[in-house]
């Protein structure tokens, strides 16, 4: 007889919803103030800024490594593959 799989504790699961809606605030209200409200939303660049800094925080908060192999392309499109059978 095979053993269940290993459910993750709920107390973990509710920190780390607890904490991506408390990130998910925060990255709004920031949004907000450094980009929206001085206008600066029209500037792609600063909006690039604002969002890798926001995912970095958001992968580090749970835990999330990334892994990069090969270079990327000088011209073209890079997409990634999912892995699983739940595409967002």
């Amino acid at each position: 007889m095979q053993k269940p799989p290993m459910l993750r504790h709920p107390f973990r699961i509710l920190g780390h919803g607890l904490a991506f809606g408390g990130i998910t605030i925060a990255a709004a209200i920031d949004y907000l103030v450094r980009i929206r409200l001085p206008g600066r939303h029209r500037d792609y660049s600063i909006r690039a800024l604002w969002l890798q800094y926001w995912s970095r925080w958001t992968l580090r908060l749970l835990h999330i490594q990334v892994f990069c192999t090969g270079t990327p392309p000088h011209r073209g499109l890079l997409v990634s593959n999912h892995v699983g059978y739940l595409d967002v």
